[in-house]
């Protein structure tokens, strides 16, 4: 297997990193950067019982601390994964390496999983990771990238030097943009993004309903701002009737379904919010 770097944002993150750090020295990766933007909490103090990280402390966003990271990278391929976010597959970055033989795949991405199912919100926010695939993800087992490459995807090192890494008008945490426009510019340049079905990647999604609310709303925001930049339209009315195939079709608890179109309603309401708010930002600075 090619030797990989990984890179690592964390802030606040004791109750996850030991997970996610332990699933990096399982898939043997040569280095992993751990970009501290100021822990308060023992995440630092657990971070130091690893033996092949290294922790940068730079206190910033994560978008921020992905450029900070990818830079410091001596390795071909770059892992971005979030501190909240594990491989459980011993093997999972040796399958996800293989694809790396097409010359212009520039970066393979893990299909999202919930880790913590057995809350209510996150079982919710699983059913909408399912519902953004292809209905026939599972079956071909691949799929263009169209959000999140960054929870967990390998690049290469390379391609991000191409297309110069983050954008820097991404780098607060309130626009939630960055992995659109990441995958925006690389394609600019002809390479290909993917998303495998597997392995996955389990991630911890919150738990708070103001917490979900607010990352809706930054989405918004981003994906604003990315539409500005791109001259592309990411927000798009949905096909109502294909959307409720779907769902009535996805394997759900009956009390997770019956729950799911509030939650639903909640959630587009936020992130229009956000997605007007970047609007009247952008009116007024013109």
């Amino acid at each position: 297997m090619i030797d990989i770097s990984a890179v690592v944002p964390t802030y606040n993150s004791e109750r996850t990193i030991q997970e996610c750090l332990a699933s990096l020295e399982t898939n043997n990766v040569k280095e992993i950067i751990v970009v501290d933007g100021g822990s308060t909490d023992r995440t630092c103090e657990l971070v130091s019982r690893f033996a092949r990280t290294r922790t940068i402390h730079r206190a910033q966003p994560a978008t921020k601390a992905r450029e900070v990271g990818w830079r410091e990278a001596t390795c071909e391929l770059v892992l971005f994964i979030d501190s909240d976010a594990y491989l459980q597959h011993p093997d999972a970055l040796e399958l996800l390496s293989k694809y790396f033989s097409a010359p212009q795949i520039a970066g393979v991405s893990c299909r999202v999983a919930c880790a913590n199912s057995e809350k209510l919100l996150p079982r919710l926010r699983d059913i909408d990771f399912r519902l953004s695939y292809p209905k026939d993800f599972a079956r071909k087992g691949i799929t263009e990238c169209i959000a999140n490459p960054i929870l967990c995807g390998l690049f290469r090192q390379e391609a991000l030097k191409v297309i110069h890494g983050f954008d820097s008008a991404y780098d607060t945490d309130r626009w939630y943009a960055e992995d659109l426009y990441l995958l925006h510019k690389l394609r600019l340049k002809g390479y290909r993004v993917v998303t495998v079905y597997h392995p996955a990647a389990f991630h911890y999604h919150r738990e708070d309903i103001r917490d979900v609310c607010a990352q809706f709303y930054h989405h918004g925001l981003g994906r604003r701002m990315v539409m500005k930049e791109t001259d592309s339209n990411f927000y798009r009315k949905k096909n109502m009737n294909e959307l409720f195939k779907r769902l009535t079709s996805a394997q759900m608890r009956s009390r997770d379904f019956l729950i799911y179109p509030g939650y639903r309603g909640i959630m587009e309401a936020a992130f229009l919010m956000g997605y007007t708010t970047a609007g009247i930002q952008k009116r007024a600075t013109n």
